[in-house]
């Protein structure tokens, strides 16, 4: 525990793992100013580790961090290094409310893009209940960002071959040190719950099938011609290798991976929204506009589906039904200034200066999320003689 309200003057921090609130940078500095001291590797002077919320401290074996490690061994041999979270270290560092940057919800639309993971995957998650909403029962399901990120760290590893039982020993190593965090019970739960029959290293169902804890496939190359056969139309696979083409320019080969996709598991709204993008990108307009009218009747509140459905529509020469989708778009995310930048410009081009005016004053008001180049782009389309009065 962290204590003393001068701290951290005085103290030798080192941290461990990666921080979800700012830069390894930002926070040295942030405790050099306020007389703390910052040491990159524990030793038996250490006074505190800080272990970072963006994903489990794990190393690529599955281990805890050397750090982590080595903090242990100095406690149990009586040295009195405390091992505290990153929410923990950020309220006795900077006040009660500090930790609420890396206790945001967010949807899974806005952690598909934070943290660069498909919403497949996401849902995934949530079927098995490594991820959890924070309000189950909300139209609009929301989720804690720390934990969703701890899940991509698990992913990862097991894409990388290691094996879930050690995945799940290293969460205990880490239950031990942080004891309120939550999120390390549900992934140890659903991690055993992922570990059917054992057969070596690899993870087999109760019919025999080669069986991927996390929904990741990568390991597939190692694996009978038989088994590889029988996964090769698992809808996570099938996915990855749609978007990889895609990824790679090979647009031709990604429309017909995301086609046999709805082909052969039914419509799902993201996939539809990834066909859709590489049809716009071939300037196959109509077939991307269809694709992503069907993705927001899927899923009405998918924001990015609308915003990309506006353009697609603009550039078509249906402009009222653009401004229509775009304002749906800024109405579900009204923080994106992407789109709020799109229905800005729309409207200037359309004659609509006033309601214009108004969004491109959003952008100049959220300057901290805005590129300076947007920013001054704004704030000329604003008239000089009313820009000091509308933001007063």
């Amino acid at each position: 525990m962290i204590s003393g309200s001068n701290f951290p003057e005085g103290k030798r921090i080192a941290f461990t793992g990666r921080l979800a609130s700012m830069s390894r940078a930002a926070v040295t500095r942030c405790v050099i100013e306020r007389g703390g001291l910052v040491r990159n590797l524990v030793s038996k002077f250490t006074d505190v580790l800080v272990v970072g919320a963006d994903g489990w401290p794990l190393r690529s074996t599955g281990a805890v961090t050397r750090n982590l490690h080595r903090a242990s061994k100095l406690q149990e041999a009586g040295f009195g290094v405390s091992i505290v979270g990153e929410a923990e270290f950020l309220r006795s560092l900077c006040g009660c409310e500090a930790d609420l940057s890396i206790r945001r919800e967010h949807t899974l639309e806005q952690l598909s893009r934070l943290l660069d993971v498909s919403g497949l995957r996401l849902r995934r998650w949530i079927a098995i209940g490594l991820i959890k909403p924070v309000d189950g029962s909300a139209l609009t399901p929301t989720f804690d960002y720390e934990q969703v990120a701890g899940a991509r760290t698990l992913s990862r590893l097991v894409a990388r071959g290691v094996a879930p039982s050690k995945l799940a020993g290293s969460l205990r190593q880490l239950q031990k040190w942080l004891p309120d965090d939550r999120q390390l019970g549900v992934s140890i739960v659903a991690i055993e719950n992922q570990l059917l029959a054992r057969d070596g290293d690899e993870l087999i169902d109760s019919h025999g099938q080669l069986h991927f804890a996390f929904d990741n496939p990568s390991n597939a190359s190692h694996h009978s011609s038989a088994t590889a056969f029988a996964c090769s139309l698992c809808p996570d696979q099938l996915f990855d290798k749609a978007h990889q083409h895609e990824l790679d320019h090979e647009l031709d080969n990604a429309i017909a991976d995301y086609r046999n996709w709805l082909k052969n598991f039914g419509d799902d709204h993201e996939v539809l929204f990834n066909l859709a993008t590489v049809y716009s990108r071939k300037g196959q307009l109509e077939q991307a506009i269809q694709c992503y009218q069907r993705s927001v009747e899927i899923l009405p509140t998918y924001a990015s589906a609308w915003n990309n459905l506006g353009l697609c529509m603009h550039q078509t020469g249906e402009h009222c039904a653009a401004i229509l989708a775009l304002r749906r778009a800024v109405d579900l995310d009204p923080d994106n200034m992407a789109t709020i930048f799109n229905l800005a410009d729309m409207l200037d081009e359309a004659g609509n200066s006033p309601e214009a005016r108004l969004l491109w004053l959003r952008i100049v008001k959220h300057e901290e999320q805005v590129e300076d180049e947007i920013k001054q782009y704004a704030i000329k389309r604003i008239s000089n003689g009313n820009l000091d009065r509308m933001l007063q």
